[in-house]
């Protein structure tokens, strides 16, 4: 079950004056069974980046696959995910 993010751009506020761009064209994948830290400066995007592979929310453009499937895809059962990943 690794999941794999690719090309992960999430703008929030977009189109308003306010438009800020919180991820742009971010690639990682996480393999089964492994341990990942995410390190970096206050408001480099650490917390969208793990919300947005948790399902919390939306990307603005690229995908989040989990066993092959787009969890952001209408038809993704959600109840799948919440049983795989979790946030700590």
């Amino acid at each position: 079950m690794p999941i794999t993010v690719t090309n992960l751009t999430c703008v929030y506020g977009a189109g308003t004056p306010f438009e800020t761009t919180a991820l742009r064209d971010v690639s990682v994948t996480v393999e089964n069974g492994s341990f990942v830290g995410i390190l970096g400066r206050t408001g480099c995007g650490k917390s969208t980046l793990i919300q947005i592979m948790a399902g919390l929310l939306t990307p603005t453009a690229g995908t989040v696959m989990l066993d092959g499937q787009d969890i952001h895809a209408r038809r993704y059962d959600r109840s799948i995910l919440r049983r795989k990943v979790g946030i700590v």
